[in-house]
């Protein structure tokens, strides 16, 4: 109502000379004129191509403000954005820059040429995301609370729903979203940020600020979500033509997803860290770089204030002197397996330990073993009556 072309609908229905008045029953007889299906599809698509422009655009513009020797870099980026704005194939492209494995099985998708095998792909790939998000906000929250056992008992064993034991798609996007948006609370909140200073240290704490804009990442999650529910509802069956309309329908929440999480996940980066050698400044680690759909990965050296485990996963914002080890909701490689690159995700609690899934090869594979640490996760709260 505050568009110009609501402030002309407004006009015609408004009395009073000096001060304009509508009434509730003026308001309420006015007809919206609405466009149809395939406009309202355009509008929608047009202005998710704006956020992706403006995503862009506040990346260069935060490289400038960090460090005007990048004025190159930016230049050039610039001048390539000025030259074609193609939007499409930035997407299509974006397993070459997604934290492994989620770039593997993106890029597996990409390049399926079997109708149903590419939706479920995709459908692995929205439950990977959910994964992955639900362990970069979980695991700040652990490195910046100090009451981080209560606030992750509530999460993993929320009242009235599944909770970590059989974790499906809706936990993980639970979980996302809860610890997203405790993030931007600690790092918002006088205290709790102060708290957290405390506990983490500054580096993290400013990181951290950067990731509650994750959380817009669980609606396009929740859509696909629906959409894996409804299929497997009648009993995932699918003809290639159903499975091909169901594909074209979730390329909105592909490109949503990309607006959402696409420059922050370039600036946060998943890692491995290696050997360790103590220096005048600090630690200086050798990291592995999981990033990409090769899992030859990119090695780097890395100084930090603080010791972190060396072989454990952890989620290091670049040229920042801090890390922050990721909660064991997978893991890379399998004592039973050969490839030490195989990733493998918590799937659910059985007697003989925990289901653990791999979605990166067209079978999904599996096995069950234990793990101390994600043990004790699990426990939390269980004691509390």
């Amino acid at each position: 109502m505050n568009s110009p072309y609501g402030r002309h609908l407004r006009s015609g229905i408004a009395s009073g000379a000096t001060i304009q008045r509508v009434s509730i029953d003026a308001l309420l007889s006015l007809e919206l004129a609405v466009p149809d299906l395939a406009t309202q599809e355009r509008i929608a698509r047009v202005d998710s191509d704006i956020g992706l422009l403006q995503a862009s655009f506040r990346d260069m513009q935060a490289i400038l403000e960090q460090d005007w020797t990048g004025l190159t870099e930016v230049a050039e980026g610039v001048d390539a954005l000025k030259a074609v704005l193609d939007i499409e194939r930035r997407i299509a492209d974006w397993w070459r820059e997604l934290p492994y494995p989620l770039a593997t099985i993106y890029r597996r998708y990409q390049v399926s040429t079997v109708s149903k095998e590419r939706l479920e792909t995709l459908l692995h790939f929205f439950e990977m995301f959910a994964v992955y998000l639900a362990a970069v906000g979980a695991s700040h929250v652990k490195a910046l609370r100090q009451d981080w056992p209560d606030m992750l008992a509530q999460w993993l064993h929320p009242a009235g729903s599944a909770g970590i034991e059989r974790a499906d798609f809706g936990f993980w996007i639970g979980l996302a979203g809860a610890s997203l948006k405790d993030t931007a609370r600690i790092t918002s909140d006088k205290e709790l940020r102060a708290i957290a200073i405390e506990t983490g240290g500054p580096e993290l704490v400013q990181v951290a600020s950067t990731l509650g804009g994750l959380g817009k990442a669980t609606e396009p999650l929740d859509v696909a979500r629906r959409f894996r529910n409804s299929w497997k509802g009648h009993g995932g069956h699918l003809k290639a033509s159903d499975a091909e309309r169901l594909d074209r329908e979730l390329q909105q929440q592909v490109r949503d997803l990309y607006e959402a999480t696409a420059s922050l996940l370039r600036a946060v980066q998943l890692v491995r860290p290696r050997m360790a050698e103590v220096t005048d400044t600090g630690l200086r680690y050798k990291v592995d770089l999981l990033a990409g759909s090769d899992p030859t990965f990119e090695a780097r050296q890395v100084e930090v204030d603080r010791q972190v485990k060396t072989g454990a996963l952890a989620f290091w914002a670049q040229n920042s002197r801090t890390m922050c080890r990721a909660l064991p909701f997978f893991r890379l490689g399998a004592p039973q397996q050969p490839q030490e690159t195989s990733f493998y995700v918590f799937n659910r609690v059985e007697n003989g330990g925990f289901r653990w899934i791999c979605y990166q090869e067209a079978r999904e594979q599996e096995f069950v073993a234990q793990d101390e640490e994600l043990s004790g996760i699990i426990s939390l709260g269980k004691g509390k009556v």
